[in-house]
């Protein structure tokens, strides 16, 4: 039995010979990936995305967890350069609130609607790593094998200057660019804006994951989305950027 949540994602793709034109167009300007042909719609919005992607930091101390989901706007060439939104954010010091959170967000965009799709949240797997573990198992039990919640690591979360590299990334792609536009735009996301607006100003040298949950989070996000690409495809075959 799912949960009874309702998903605001439809899962749509491309027409056959688009998604062929795609492919052939990159193999003969020697590209080796292209987009995926699968791209999902948000029914409340109309807007398309190329993936959705969810990520958790778990509450510490005194600091409050955090959840996030980012979405990739619908990318036509694999040339082009993502932009990215957060669309929806939650906050708590309740560890057990926040993983309800997460399970509301995952199905609300996407989870079990497409292999891959907010399968696997973006977060430290081993923080907390018991009592999720415990939570997991109550959820596999529920609602099936296939349906308990995991974590991977972002990019680089093991080098000792990493949270330097997620907050200079969320700031480069939310300053404006060349073309006077940002690569990231925040969505009626008030903790990230908050988190923003109060942040010191050499935080990039005093800052840390835990310290700073939300800033570090959106960040090592952003990061490891822009470097992974989950959607494009290996024109060799199945997608090389995958968790496999």
């Amino acid at each position: 039995m799912e949960p009874d949540i309702d998903s605001i994602i439809r899962v749509n793709e491309d027409h056959i010979p688009q998604a062929q034109a795609r492919r052939d167009w990159a193999i003969i300007r020697g590209k080796d990936i292209y987009p995926d042909p699968t791209y999902f719609e948000n029914i409340e919005t109309g807007e398309l995305y190329s993936w959705i992607a969810g990520g958790v930091v778990w509450p510490d101390g005194a600091q409050p967890g955090y959840a996030a989901i980012i979405v990739v706007h619908k990318i036509d060439d694999e040339t082009e350069t993502p932009r990215f939104t957060i669309i929806e954010e939650a906050q708590s010091a309740n560890i057990y609130h926040l993983f309800e959170a997460c399970v509301r967000l995952r199905y609300r965009y996407g989870y079990g609607k497409y292999q891959g799709l907010m399968e696997s949240w973006i977060g430290e797997p081993e923080h907390k790593e018991p009592l999720i573990w415990d939570i997991n198992k109550a959820m596999v039990k529920r609602f099936g094998d296939d349906r308990g919640f995991y974590i991977r690591p972002p990019l680089e979360l093991d080098h000792h200057d990493h949270f330097s590299t997620y907050f200079w990334r969320l700031y480069d792609l939310h300053s404006p660019g060349k073309d006077g536009q940002r690569r990231f735009r925040v969505k009626n996301c008030q903790h990230l804006i908050q988190a923003l607006s109060t942040a010191p100003r050499n935080i990039e040298e005093v800052g840390d994951y835990r310290k700073f949950p939300v800033i570090g989070l959106v960040g090592a996000m952003l990061h490891s989305l822009d470097t992974w690409r989950p959607w494009l495809n290996h024109v060799g075959g199945p997608d090389i950027l995958s968790d496999d």
